[in-house]
């Protein structure tokens, strides 16, 4: 979207690409906030833009990057319980409805702001929609680039 031209640096996993930075083999990355804040919060990286479509309330003062010039970038982390293929939709249903009153719970929600989480929940039938729609946005993403998982 930007048309720049980006050599990417592949590490195993987000604690290294943070030792990365930290010690200034590369010169910038992209990182959820979970796992960056707190490296922000002290001072050893600056955050330059939330990457997802809204400021995120650990960091309001934190500009989206669509906010900060590159207009229509949206790009989030999320997570998402999974439960095996066949599990009993009685079974699903409950772990929903669950795990959606643990994030309407107001220590559960306070905990996970602080970290740089935004607290969502949903039915079993919208996350589905969810992560199909997502599979198909980054699919079609992947094919145009002409990207190539390597063995």
């Amino acid at each position: 979207m930007a048309s720049v031209e980006i050599v990417m640096v592949p590490y195993k996993g987000g604690g290294q690409a943070q030792q990365g930075i930290l010690a200034g083999d590369v010169p910038f990355m992209f990182s959820t906030s979970v796992g960056i804040l707190p490296l922000v919060r002290n001072g050893q990286v600056r955050a330059l833009a939330d990457s997802s479509s809204k400021r995120i309330a650990a960091a309001p003062e934190l500009p989206t990057v669509a906010e900060a010039g590159l207009d229509g970038f949206d790009v989030a982390a999320w997570f998402g319980l999974f439960a095996p293929a066949g599990t009993p939709n009685a079974i699903v249903k409950r772990l929903s409805a669950e795990t959606r009153k643990a994030l309407e719970s107001a220590d559960v929600r306070k905990l996970l702001i602080d970290v740089g989480a935004e607290p969502l929940g949903s039915t079993p039938e919208d996350f589905r929609a969810f992560v199909k729609s997502e599979f198909e946005r980054w699919g079609k993403v992947v094919a145009e680039a002409g990207l190539r998982a390597e063995q």
